[in-house]
């Protein structure tokens, strides 16, 4: 019986670790498609630079990496393969995270579960890349008749509406998830070199956005950084 008490007891120690190691890093993990051999590197995104963290291989189709970060404060992450093809996730300390990707390319097929931050920026990224799909679609028939002007200013016409629509959609995202660090991410999401809002055009969804933000997260430096802004 003594014998079967220690065990039971080291078990449970054994246990506790586990958990507490878990509340004190982050993990990500996932499948990943065509991208076999190839070296996944996360990089933590801060203001003004791209720390990089850790690289691991990808093999059988799956990697894993661990965090230990500093404080328990959200920061944002890019996981990716090369420059050109990555994606961006948000986590804390505690948050277990799990990917499935295909690399080609990674940020439009990603999904993500274990984290509700995470999952909402994964959602702004499946809005915008149905946004720019409908755009390349318009694009192909633009450059098939150039020289048809009916032609193009109905495309243009038409790029206007998809636009709005993806606008408002974002809009609505901010209004449905005020106290989200994904909504700076919405606000400033573009296309190219084309911006959805405007500091100056748009500035009360920018002060909602801050106003929600500056309460929940007061010493986040994303925040510090947007309530200058907004001064």
């Amino acid at each position: 019986m003594k014998i079967f008490h220690k065990i039971v007891v080291l078990s449970l120690c054994l246990l506790f670790c586990c958990a507490c190691t878990k509340k004190n890093q982050i993990t990500i993990q996932g499948d990943i498609q065509n991208a076999e051999g190839q070296y996944i590197t996360i990089s933590r995104m801060n203001l003004n630079e791209l720390q990089v963290i850790d690289s691991v291989p990808v093999q059988h189709g799956k990697f894993a990496l661990a965090l230990r970060p500093e404080d328990g404060e959200y920061a944002f992450y890019q996981l990716s393969l090369r420059k050109d093809n990555a994606l961006t996730t948000i986590a804390k300390k505690g948050d277990q995270l799990r990917f499935t990707i295909d690399a080609q390319p990674m940020v439009k097929s990603y999904c993500v579960t274990g984290g509700h931050e995470a999952e909402l920026l994964c959602e702004l990224d499946h809005q915008l890349s149905l946004f720019i799909d409908s755009v390349q679609i318009l694009e192909q028939y633009y450059y098939v008749d150039i020289e048809n002007d009916s032609l193009r200013s109905y495309i243009n016409y038409c790029y206007l509406q998809i636009k709005n629509h993806h606008k408002e959609y974002l809009k609505n995202f901010i209004c449905q998830n005020p106290q989200s660090l994904a909504c700076l991410v919405a606000f400033y999401q573009k296309y190219n070199n084309g911006k959805f809002f405007s500091e100056e055009e748009d500035r009360d969804i920018l002060m909602f956005i801050y106003d929600n933000l500056s309460k929940k997260y007061p010493h986040d430096e994303n925040v510090k950084w947007l309530g200058k802004r907004c001064s």
